[in-house]
């Protein structure tokens, strides 16, 4: 046998171990993994012990019992917990719990064998075998509720569910939406002074103070809040720096501006006011140590839309009731015609007559020269006016529309004559017809020809 061969414990007195050279662990034959000097019985037990078999009990129960990851197993009629078979069966042989099968099955508490979240009052129950030697029920024992059936509970969510387009979220009196200071609105932040937290518009959730200027930076903004503004937002409103402080409301407030509110109904524990995506989630969470209440009390499920702080960790849902929002009226206007109605509309400048400039020297070449403008003051015309006189003719038009397509088909013929046979100095003038001289005399020779 090599040196560093050697059977080191009597669960492996067949197997030899590889010991590997300078350290202290070894090889399991089994499984190939490494085990500790000192863990041989830890690894036994968490990797080759898969059940406690023929556990019997005195009323002539035998069962197998599968074992829990770490810790160990636990016994299935008293929850008493044992690390190896041999212990949890000397247990069994003593062990006067009721039967899981003697007890009737309650829809609020874990399946028969669910671990760890047994029946509480279960746990240290030794009464005897015989029915007729077992303790009365207390006088004072909650009612049986009956179980709410499938058409119940999709009534009562169809008496919560609302359309959230009808209602406005607004800021509320509580909610700054601006400083004096600093530009919030720039930010994309708002603070919450009666919750005490600083919240983020665009991703909804609450941002702790000493993430507020890499989270504004997180988006991309060319804002940025220096520790001195961070500062006195956190001393002037007292924000809560550790979400392990964020509060909890159970008065089912309005849903609060900043934060995101669920599209779908949430189901709400009326022992702690957590909220779950469904019932089953629900029942879990009450199976649970963290919702502590009594064992006698009754749970109720409540169905409403949810709000939330935070996500990861610390993220808990409470209850909110959008029926408290301020309701839009049907014929609510587009944000565009309310800024519109805010706003002086444009005046028509199309009624107003035609004016020069005040100065001369502001008028192109074509204009100044001929005097366009001061014809257009004699006649009093407007824009709307001109625009009327030049526009091609319609069939309302009467008589003269009747010879629109003579006048197309002559000017679409005289053009490229024009083109061929006159010069482009003969050419601008033509285009210069006005109050000059020169210019219409030339244009009447023009005519002439």
């Amino acid at each position: 046998m090599s040196a560093f061969l050697k059977p080191i414990h009597p669960f492996f007195c067949a197997h030899d171990l590889v010991r590997a050279p300078g350290t202290q662990t070894y090889i399991c034959p089994r499984c190939d993994n490494r085990v500790f000097d000192g863990t041989q019985d830890w690894h036994q037990r968490e990797y080759h012990q898969a059940k406690a078999k023929n556990i019997k009990y005195p009323d002539g129960e035998c069962i197998n019992i599968d074992r829990t990851p770490p810790p160990g197993t636990f016994c299935r009629r008293c929850d008493k917990l044992y690390d190896n078979a041999s212990a949890i069966r000397r247990h069994a042989e003593n062990c006067n719990a009721i039967s899981e099968q003697e007890i009737p099955i309650d829809p609020d508490e874990p399946a028969p064998g669910a671990r760890p979240f047994a029946n509480e009052s279960l746990r240290g129950r030794t009464a005897s075998f015989d029915p007729s030697q077992r303790d009365p029920l207390p006088a004072s024992s909650p009612p049986i509720l009956p179980i709410p059936s499938a058409r119940d509970a999709a009534q009562q969510e169809a008496d919560v569910k609302v359309d959230l387009k009808d209602y406005y979220l607004s800021p509320g009196p509580l909610t700054i939406v601006s400083h004096t200071a600093i530009n919030l609105p720039a930010c994309g932040l708002v603070i919450d002074s009666h919750h005490r937290v600083c919240m983020c518009i665009d991703c909804g959730i609450a941002v702790l103070p000493k993430r507020i200027s890499a989270h504004v930076r997180s988006h991309g903004l060319k804002v940025d809040l220096a520790p001195a503004e961070v500062n006195l937002l956190l001393e002037e409103f007292g924000l809560i720096t550790d979400f392990s402080h964020l509060p909890h409301p159970r008065d089912s407030p309005v849903p609060i501006f900043g934060l995101a509110l669920s599209e779908k109904l949430y189901y709400f524990c009326n022992h702690c006011g957590h909220g779950y995506c469904s019932r089953a989630v629900l029942r879990s969470h009450r199976r649970s140590p963290r919702c502590n209440h009594p064992p006698d009390a009754v749970n109720v499920d409540i169905v409403g839309y949810a709000q939330a702080f935070t996500r990861g960790k610390y993220e808990a849902y409470f209850h909110v009731d959008p029926r408290k929002l301020q309701l839009r009226a049907h014929n609510d206007p587009s944000p565009a015609q309310l800024y519109k109605c805010s706003v002086r509309p444009l005046f028509d400048y199309s009624t107003m007559q035609i004016k020069g400039p005040q100065r001369d020297l502001d008028l192109n070449s074509f204009a100044r020269s001929e005097d366009w403008f001061a014809v257009l003051e004699e006649t009093g015309l407007t824009s709307a006016e001109v625009q009327e006189v030049i526009r091609g003719s319609t069939e309302d038009d009467g008589d003269l529309h009747d010879i629109k397509d003579l006048v197309i088909r002559y000017f679409a013929d005289v053009q490229p004559m024009i083109k061929q046979h006159c010069a482009f100095g003969f050419q601008r003038l033509m285009a210069n017809v006005g109050l000059n001289q020169h210019s219409l005399a030339a244009f009447n020779i023009l005519t002439e020809v």
